[in-house]
């Protein structure tokens, strides 16, 4: 058998060849870095390392016995130095190390056969030493001190810094603990109860003392888990039950008298106000019906924008191509059936509104809060009987300045805020409206404790189509209102918590709204043919008209149906133009443009979206973008503007 000693263990190679073993300190080395290896008459092998000598010892059938020996048992070092090793004609082994050499005979190196007692040395109960001899007794403490230090040692000392312990408590430990050579041990925080600690020692060649030492402990409970502390507080639960069924039907009595007596009130006070609930609840239909009008028209107008998008374009592409031919009147037919439908989805977007007020009138805001409360009166009344719960409405509204805007639309928003509110308790609570100016703005705060919002969910709120709950609600009331605020020129917050509620906060200016011109800063683009308008729109069809004017017109073009791959292909100072659409699939076109802004904050951007009517002037301005145009738009309008910026 061929023994090879490495730097990182040792490798033993069968006289069949067939087999081969590895050993390193896991399997019992002293350490896997080896310096020599001799064998001894007796067909032991000893083996030099890096951290001592190592015996081996084949039992029968490559059943290998590891026994290591160190600096304590009398080696020069516990390092060796690589080849440095000797065994004489009368079979005296020498291994040389960093400190001279080791010699000895093998059949003198023999293992300790003293088989140790072991003891428990000091006993510690908190910080007081527990006096004579602890070991094979029996003590008993109060439960306050429950911290038990034990000490104990093997008393075998040939080399006593090899004496290994492991010890367990009896009640508290399943298993012997290993504590090699450390001679101590503390427990804390013990239950009362009654406990047996156990310690076994070693002497330094690993044998095992034959018995363990012991003590027996009791920890005497405190008087309150006491078996007598146990049958008053049986005692006492069945009195107090007995004592609570008692009272429990005094109080069903009581009660009984009283709901006959309150149901006499409530017939008198609901019959009063019939009349009155009659009247809010049928404005709140009216209202109700407009916000679903309203939803459909918003959901419908951008389909059938970008459809009379191509129609039209289409048309007037015709015309371009076809001046003065025998079908230019059925090309001008279409080109007018487009207009007009663009007209009839104008219309369809407005009539929501009531047609019996003006579109824009000064508002006193206070006024609608209240009109809005008593229209939600049903609301809180129908929390109360379906789900006993009652919802209380308290304001503190300031005198405040006129705003300028739509009533019906404004109303709707508050109806929707205060519904909203209500809906958020599961138990009772109050609904806080506040009201007051701000410089020149006007707040209105809408403040409940109901069950909040998620962080994930406050993040999407007022994006379209959007559900905060399964099955509940169309999806579009927030954006909505959003929508409504931002035209109006104000702006909406909400700030909530999961469990501790939700508020919402809306700024509008106070008095007739300033037309401001919008100012903007532009960098001077050069009319240059390498650089080409950049497009952005997801429908095939307005896509390819796009590239087809801009193309007959001499621009050149670049087009994409989605704002990832338009990113992907973003140049800087390639490009002269974006004309980009809303409603993108994936990132949306408002989430393109930010981008677009982080990378370039001069190139000029136009928005031509079926939304183009709903878009608020104050996200515009905050991306910076040039020009809003709604869809369905001419040829002539949009090469125009076009030429603005090109």
């Amino acid at each position: 058998n061929l023994w090879i000693g490495t730097s990182n263990g040792l490798v033993i190679i069968h006289h069949d060849r067939n087999v081969l073993n590895y050993y390193s300190e896991k399997d019992g080395l002293a350490n896997s870095f080896i310096y020599a290896i001799e064998i001894d008459h007796l067909n032991n092998y000893w083996i030099s390392t890096n951290r001592g000598l190592t015996k081996i010892t084949n039992e029968g059938n490559f059943n290998l016995s590891f026994r290591n020996y160190d600096v304590e048992d009398g080696l020069q070092s516990n390092e060796f130095n690589t080849g440095s090793s000797f065994q004489t004609m009368e079979g005296e082994l020498l291994f040389g190390g960093i400190n001279g050499y080791t010699s000895f005979f093998p059949e003198n190196v023999t293992n300790n056969p003293t088989i140790p007692l072991t003891t428990i040395t000091n006993f510690h109960i908190g910080k007081e030493i527990i006096r004579g001899n602890p070991n094979n007794s029996k003590v008993e403490f109060d439960y306050a001190d429950n911290s038990l230090t034990f000490e104990f040692a093997a008393l075998e000392f040939t080399n006593p810094r090899k004496n290994q312990y492991k010890y367990k408590m009896d009640g508290f430990n399943e298993d012997w603990i290993i504590a090699e050579t450390r001679r101590f041990t503390t427990y804390t925080n013990l239950d009362a109860g009654e406990y047996t600690f156990r310690v076994k020692g070693t002497n330094n060649d690993g044998m095992w003392s034959e018995e363990d030492a012991w003590i027996q402990i009791k920890i005497i409970p405190p008087i309150w888990q006491t078996i007598w502390a146990y049958l008053v507080y049986i005692a006492l639960f069945f009195i107090g039950l007995i004592s609570l069924v008692k009272w429990r039907e005094r109080k069903l009595e009581a009660d009984k008298r009283l709901l006959a007596q309150k149901i006499e009130e409530k017939t008198v006070e609901l019959k009063k106000s019939y009349e009155k609930l009659e009247h809010s609840q049928q404005k709140l239909i009216q209202a109700t019906k407009m916000k679903a009008i309203g939803t459909m028209a918003s959901g419908m107008a951008h389909s059938f924008n970008n459809l009379l998008m191509v129609i039209l374009g289409s048309s007037q592409l015709l015309m371009e191509k076809f001046k003065n031919t025998s079908t230019d009147k059925q090309i001008r037919t279409i080109e007018q059936a487009a207009k007009d439908g663009a007209e009839i989805i104008k219309k369809l977007q407005k009539f929501g509104r009531s047609e019996d007020e003006p579109a824009e009138q000064p508002i006193d805001l206070n006024e609608i809060i209240e009109e809005t409360i008593e229209i939600s009166r049903f609301k809180l009344s129908d929390q109360k009987r379906k789900y006993d719960v009652t919802v209380d409405i308290q304001t503190s509204l300031e005198q405040i300045p006129l705003v300028n805007g739509n009533v019906s639309e404004l109303r709707l928003v508050f109806i929707d805020l205060i519904l909203n509110a209500i809906e958020a308790y599961k138990t009772s609570g109050t609904i806080e409206i506040f009201s007051l100016s701000e410089g020149e703005k006007v707040i209105v705060k809408i403040k409940d404790k109901g069950v909040g919002i998620e962080k994930e969910i406050l993040e999407h709120i007022f994006e379209p189509f959007y559900k905060t709950e399964e099955g509940r609600g169309d999806g579009l009331g927030l954006s909505q209102i959003y929508s409504i605020i931002n035209q109006h020129g104000g702006t909406i917050k909400v700030e909530s918590h999961p469990g501790q509620g939700t508020e919402v906060i809306i700024k509008l200016p106070a008095g007739p709204l300033a037309e401001q011109e919008e100012v903007q800063e532009k960098r001077p683009v050069e009319k240059t043919a390498d650089k080409g308008i950049f497009i952005v729109e997801d429908e095939q069809m307005i896509r390819d008209l796009y590239v087809e004017v801009l193309i007959m017109k001499g621009h050149t073009v670049s087009s994409f149906p989605s704002a990832e791959e338009a990113l992907a292909e973003w140049k800087m100072d390639a490009f002269k133009l974006i004309i980009c659409d809303l409603g993108l699939p994936g990132m949306n076109g408002w989430e393109f443009i930010s981008k677009i802004r982080e990378m370039d904050s001069y190139i000029p951007i136009i928005i031509l979206t079926g939304w183009g009517n709903e878009i608020g002037e104050e996200r515009a301005k905050e991306l910076d973008v040039q020009k809003v145009l709604a869809k369905p738009v001419s040829l002539e309008e949009l090469m125009k503007t076009i030429n603005e910026f090109c």
